[in-house]
């Protein structure tokens, strides 16, 4: 691991602030808004060994972040839901649910 990718995301923990260390820009994204999915406060996230040069990305910018993960990740899951095959199978079982009524009756 190249230290001068190192990334941080400092937070807030009951005794003051708290630090994690992250492989890459990329990676600290994911972990603070993995952090924020726990009801936990992101101060920011920033390179560790570079200097931050307008790189520091603060607990707004994080929390709109993960604003948008959170409304891509509904819009995904609301696509699928009105996928066909999620619906077939459900429909196909009401189907024969149906036609064995039919043949009962």
């Amino acid at each position: 691991m190249a230290e001068k990718d190192l990334w941080y995301i400092s937070y807030r923990v009951p005794q003051g602030c708290a630090m994690k260390i992250a492989k890459n820009q990329a990676e600290a994204i994911d972990k603070a808004c993995a952090l924020l999915d726990r009801g936990i406060d992101v101060h920011e996230v920033g390179p560790m060994v570079e200097p931050p040069e307008g790189r520091l990305i603060g607990s707004a910018e994080i929390r709109q972040i993960q604003t948008v993960r959170l409304a891509a990740l509904s819009r995904l899951h609301a696509k699928r839901a009105d996928s066909s095959n999620v619906w077939e199978k459900p429909i196909r079982a009401t189907g024969e649910l149906e036609n064995e009524d039919v043949k009962a009756g």
